[in-house]
């Protein structure tokens, strides 16, 4: 018997993911959004194969929230034993990241 061979289909989401590289969104008040998000090789540390940095921004430019895979964070309280992980988020630009 023959097996069927199913084709591969792109993944459009993706596509749609990736076309955000670079954008800036204007905010009403003066705040602004940043998406950087870049298709690269899966790793343990980035086991989806994306890198990418999403910011809001207020009007003097400065990041008030922030999610990213850049750099490795340590889990806070009860899951502080838990492994390092690189998705997080920042609170503002002082704020070295959380799970």
């Amino acid at each position: 018997m023959k097996k069927s061979i199913k084709p591969v289909l792109p993944d459009h989401g993706l596509e749609l993911l990736l076309a955000y590289d670079g954008r800036i969104e204007q905010l009403p008040g003066g705040f602004w959004m940043k998406f950087e998000i870049r298709e690269q090789a899966a790793s343990d540390a980035r086991p989806h194969g994306l890198k990418y940095s999403f910011s809001l921004h207020d009007r003097s430019n400065k990041p008030i929230l922030g999610f990213d895979n850049a750099h490795e964070v340590k889990p806070l309280g009860r899951n502080a034993k838990c492994s390092k992980t690189h998705d997080h988020w920042h609170r503002n630009s002082a704020d070295k990241g959380r799970p």
